[in-house]
């Protein structure tokens, strides 16, 4: 008799990544859920042992890249050699929760013990906090024994889905009330038990008697914005401070000396009351100093440190930018390559790529901005708008060198490839509604070119005003679009001129023409397009621009080509228009 198989596949997840991401207020709330989600896989992993994981790549304890490792996906997929699958999964699943209320409850700790040196009466309401802290947490683990590698793989993916279909949910009863109160402003689903000095008073009394008013001065919350437990943690997790919407809009600004010198003697003087939203106008006023307890008898110095800043960006011709990019990108056909793969070293290695990739992808990013996550297939990171097609550019160069051009996986003819979404918003706009329309986009993008490969990118300009332009075209049009941005830079091309030359175009792209009809109808488009590039254009520069017609068309063509239809085309016009104006 054969003994039994005792290897198996073990995939086990960390939720709801919705409530520890998405939903967010402030960048520091998105990049904590990240960070948490980290820390609870690295648990994981270590309650495993790194030499079983295949997914996320595990770099060896104590070397550089893991205590680089910042980021880490929501789930891992192990290799395992067990009798008692039940006593395993019972493990990873016990020390990840007890992980996770040790770090939610060190901020909440930390607040306490400062209220209680400060002399101040505490009214604490133990029970909902530990309940609302203890069900948060949704985790699934399951195993598949191991028999043809691809087919197990396939049926432990299949399975999760079949189980996270299934929901359940828990009902808080606590204090014999339950859930019943002013919700908290980041989920909007538990009652809020930290609120902002100065807030509205039913909010503390009448509508939540546990309420506790945040007073402290690190421990900074809104008036009138309240946290659950659960938020709370999440927004104090740590002291490392990340930059705010406004900071990466402003960024390039920091990289001037003098401006530099001027911003950071602002930071001095507010101390924990500076925020970089203090370095706009708009922002300086009764009204807004209230709303985050800075004494309106600064608002002289406050307008001082800001008219001096934009001086000195003038002199220099330099915008204060408001708009900032928010770019995320994932890994096409993931479950496809994975379940082509023929063994676990082939997964394995597939995955050192896509962390190797992700360390390299940080650095890359965080030079013009700051990546929340990097978790080997997929990205999320906000980029300063001057350096945005730098930097997507950069990013596809390194992503075919260090990843598609190596990975090992047999899968026909079809490149390894990734889709990209880029979200274009003001400082001001929320930002919960920025990451869901990011992820919208993304989704968006690879549905456009599901049937061709996916390898999209969608970008899209969302004015504090409204909408005013968007593009998904194919990752190898960026360098394009940037030709494209560049000419619009130089006031030799722009939507006013493409509009008329949109009805003809449209006309011709309906039809289907064989080769030499094509090189005709061709040659009557570049004819046209000229026309309406020289119309208003000097003697003088008119050769210049004949040249520059010509490749402009060229590059029309490339972008129509690739993407949806010619509206698609000529919102592409307006969006690179847009950024235009604002750098």
């Amino acid at each position: 008799m054969e003994p039994p198989n005792l290897q198996h596949l073990f995939l086990f997840t960390i939720g709801p990544v919705q409530s520890f991401i998405a939903q967010a207020r402030k960048t520091q709330d998105l990049y904590a859920g990240s960070k948490i989600l980290s820390e609870l896989i690295k648990e994981a992993i270590d309650t495993i042992g790194r030499d079983d994981i295949l997914f996320p790549y595990a770099y060896p304890q104590n070397t550089e890249q893991w205590d680089n490792t910042e980021s880490l996906p929501n789930r891992l997929i192990a290799m395992v050699e067990t009798d008692n699958i039940r006593v395993l999964g019972n493990l990873v699943e016990e020390n990840v929760r007890k992980k996770w209320l040790e770090i939610a409850r060190r901020p909440i700790n930390d607040l306490l013990h400062q209220q209680i040196k400060n002399g101040e009466a505490v009214k604490f309401d133990i029970a909902g906090i530990n309940q609302q802290l203890e069900e948060h947490l949704e985790i699934f683990w399951l195993f598949e024994p191991l028999t043809d590698y691809g087919t197990s793989y396939k049926n432990i993916e299949q399975n999760l889905g079949a189980i996270k279909n299934v929901r359940s949910f828990k009902q808080f009863t606590y204090n014999g009330i339950g859930e019943r109160g002013r919700k908290c402003s980041l989920d909007g689903e538990r009652n809020a038990y930290f609120f902002g000095a100065g807030t509205n008073p039913n909010y503390l009394k009448k509508w939540n008697p546990y309420a506790i008013e945040v007073k402290d001065g690190y421990f900074r919350v809104p008036k009138n914005e309240g946290l659950s437990a659960v938020s709370f943690a999440k927004r104090f997790y740590q002291k490392e401070k990340f930059p705010s919407t406004a900071k990466v809009a402003l960024l390039h600004l920091w990289e001037e000396q003098e401006i530099k010198q001027v911003i950071e003697k602002n930071r001095n003087d507010f101390g924990n009351e500076f925020d970089e939203e203090l370095l706009f106008e708009e922002n300086i006023n009764e009204t807004y100093f209230k709303k985050h307890q800075i004494s309106i008898e600064r608002l002289a110095v406050a307008s001082t440190y800001q008219k001096e800043m934009i001086r000195l960006a003038k002199n220099k011709d330099l915008k204060a930018t408001k708009y900032y990019a928010l770019l995320s990108f994932d890994g096409d056909n993931m479950g496809e390559w994975l379940s082509k793969a023929k063994n676990e070293q082939q997964h394995k290695d597939l995955s050192k790529l896509l962390m190797d990739f992700a360390q390299k992808a940080k650095i890359i990013v965080d030079k013009n901005g700051k990546t929340v996550y990097a978790g080997g297939d997929d990205f999320l990171g906000f980029v300063n708008l001057q350096y945005l097609f730098e930097t997507i550019q950069k990013l596809k160069i390194i992503f075919d060198k260090e990843v598609n051009k190596r990975v090992a996986i047999e899968n026909g003819t079809q490149d390894f490839t990734y889709s990209i979404a880029i979200i274009i918003a003001h400082y001001k706009t929320p930002l919960q509604k920025i990451v869901k329309l990011n992820q919208a986009l993304l989704k968006e993008t690879k549905e456009t070119f599901s049937k061709n490969g996916k390898n999209g990118c969608g970008i899209s300009f969302l004015k504090k005003s409204g909408f005013i332009g968007k593009v998904i075209t194919k990752n190898d049009t960026i360098p394009v679009l940037q030709s494209m941005f560049d000419a619009i830079q130089q006031e030799v091309f722009n939507s006013r001129m493409v509009y008329p030359f949109a009805k003809t175009f449209a006309l011709w792209k309906d039809n289907k023409f064989k080769q030499e009809e094509l090189e005709i109808q061709i040659a009557i488009l570049r004819t046209e397009f000229s026309r309406l590039l020289l119309k208003n254009v000097s003697k003088e520069k008119r050769a210049s621009m004949n040249v520059l017609g010509k490749e402009m068309l060229d590059n029309l063509l490339i972008i129509e080509k690739n993407t949806i239809d010619f509206s698609n085309l000529t919102g592409a016009i307006q969006l690179l228009e847009g950024i235009n104006a604002e750098i």
